[in-house]
């Protein structure tokens, strides 16, 4: 017979963000991810980046694209990640049908 363990919560997690539509097409958010892992040492158990991110929609022919960047500073972290991460992105906006 399969045994299954019991489920067990050990991080908790809380992400407020917020977002400013600049206009013509572009948005500037501020984004912070706090974790707390119960079961680290004391003082390794926080992890709180802040980001800070802008985005364009720009045309490409009859299609429309996202482009988009974010910095990432870990004001406090769990020992796996470094103090600084860059993101760049671009995303295809599709119609609505």
């Amino acid at each position: 017979m399969l045994e299954v363990a019991p489920l067990r919560t050990t991080t908790t997690t809380f992400q407020p963000s917020l977002a400013y539509n600049i206009g013509g097409g572009r948005t500037a958010a501020l984004n912070c991810e706090m974790t707390h892992n119960w079961e680290l040492p004391a003082g390794r158990q926080w992890s709180i980046p802040v980001s800070l991110g802008i985005t364009q929609i720009v045309a490409l022919g009859d299609r429309f694209l996202q482009l988009g960047g974010r910095v990432t500073y870990n004001t406090m972290t769990q020992g796996a990640a470094g103090n600084w991460e860059l993101r760049l992105n671009v995303t295809l906006v599709l119609p609505q049908r």
